[in-house]
């Protein structure tokens, strides 16, 4: 299915409930491409993370590191829907897949469990995004 922008940036605010799935404690106001639109990333909620703007700017800033917690797809020609991401939100601190679905049943459908040692990653990602800090 292909997904028009607005009905992908609506299917992960839902499924994130509108906090960013970063940062459980911020909410989520900015869309983040896994894999980039420059690499030809779609807007399939696969390809995206619910971020606070401090998460979006790591993301950005920080495309290598981010890999490591499968928040972006750098130079990785699998589909989104194969790679596992680290949660802080809704499901804290486990990898999830987002599976691919055909719009019915979101919620109940989207995310799923994953056992680390079966994909050979380690229990958390080596490196976790930085909080916003407090001026």
């Amino acid at each position: 299915m292909i997904w028009p922008e607005d009905a992908g940036r609506r299917a992960v605010a839902e499924r994130s409930g509108g906090r960013c799935e970063l940062h459980a404690t911020h909410l989520g106001a900015e869309w983040s491409h896994r894999r980039s639109r420059a690499q030809l990333g779609t807007w399939c909620p696969t390809n995206g993370i619910r971020a606070c703007r401090a998460g979006h700017a790591w993301l950005e800033a920080e495309p290598t590191l981010a890999a490591a917690g499968g928040w972006r797809l750098v130079h990785d020609d699998r589909d989104p829907a194969d790679v596992p991401v680290w949660l802080a939100w809704p499901y804290p601190g486990w990898w999830r897949l987002f599976l691919a679905h055909d719009g019915e049943g979101l919620r109940r459908h989207l995310i799923e469990p994953v056992d680390p040692t079966v994909h050979g990653l380690p229990a958390r990602p080596a490196v976790l995004p930085p909080l916003e800090r407090a001026a």
